[in-house]
């Protein structure tokens, strides 16, 4: 995954092309480590998610400004801040994102953002100009399979042999909805490695591959064996800090806890409210 980088004033855009797709990725180095996605093709190109920061959306603007492709449709799964940036362009959506990001966990979090980071923040929703099913489509001659999850949706890109999922990280928490949401995870991520797909994208982190999913999923089965051996959050979060204490996102390991615990055991909590609880307590960290 051989990829030339370029260093701009408050990002980095990463370039590579697979089997005739051109792949180009915008790291924002903003405060949630978000990654914007184009895929291009004979001078057209479709974006995967939104960057929210406005110095992030002014650069990423003047940057694709001097580019030989033109952004004709946004997919927005996760990252629906950020209304000014290529207004013009189509923006796609899941029936799952739209209620995700109209007045779901994600409306919330954008809520928090802005109400943190004030005028620096786009706080502005992009609204679904076209509803996609899942399956096969075909957007600015891009061949793409629409996968639905419980919150958004992913996207395979055959042509380029890849997929996009919102969180990944071989070397990274990430938020795990028990064990439950961590067998989902696992036969999503076992399912994309069974068809050959050696290409794995994510709004969090750098391109992975295969050796790093397969990193991914042991992780992913040993929260389940560690939270077996726990009787609380607190001993779960502890044992996996300890054990995996070179990983980035430590603040995921005590919300994932909860959902392994309170959420598995007694159903007393709501998934947005310790979401956003713990969104804004991070928020609120990067600020000081």
């Amino acid at each position: 995954m051989e990829a030339s980088k370029e260093k701009l004033a408050y990002g980095e855009v990463s370039t590579m092309e697979r089997n005739g797709i051109g792949i180009l990725i915008y790291d924002t180095k903003d405060e949630a480590g978000t990654r914007v996605i184009f895929l291009v093709k004979d001078g057209k190109a479709v974006m995967i998610e939104h960057p929210g920061f406005k110095k992030n959306i002014t650069e990423l603007s003047a940057y694709l400004e001097k580019q030989d492709f033109s952004v004709v449709s946004k997919l927005v799964s996760y990252h629906a801040a950020g209304a000014s940036f290529l207004p013009d362009a189509e923006v796609c959506m899941t029936e799952s994102a739209r209620a995700y990001n109209d007045d779901g966990v994600g409306a919330q979090l954008v809520e928090d953002f802005a109400s943190i980071y004030g005028f620096t923040f786009d706080d502005d929703l992009v609204r679904p100009d076209r509803i996609l099913p899942a399956g096969e489509t075909e957007i600015a001659g891009i061949r793409l399979e629409i996968v639905p999850v419980a919150e958004a949706f992913e996207i395979v890109i055959p042509e380029a042999n890849a997929v996009y999922m919102h969180m990944l990280g071989h070397d990274s928490h990430s938020i795990v909805f028990g064990v439950e949401g961590a067998e989902s995870e696992v036969r999503r991520l076992q399912g994309y490695l069974d068809r050959g797909i050696d290409l794995f994208l994510s709004s969090h982190h750098d391109p992975e591959g295969r050796e790093d999913v397969d990193v991914k999923i042991a992780y992913l089965n040993d929260l389940k064996e560690i939270a077996a051996t726990c009787r609380t959050c607190e001993q779960f979060a502890s044992k996996v800090l300890m054990k995996y204490n070179g990983y980035d996102g430590k603040n995921f390991v005590e919300m994932s806890s909860w959902f392994f615990f309170d959420l598995e055991r007694e159903g007393r909590l709501d998934t947005s409210v310790v979401i956003r609880f713990y969104a804004r307590g991070q928020l609120e960290l990067l600020r000081v």
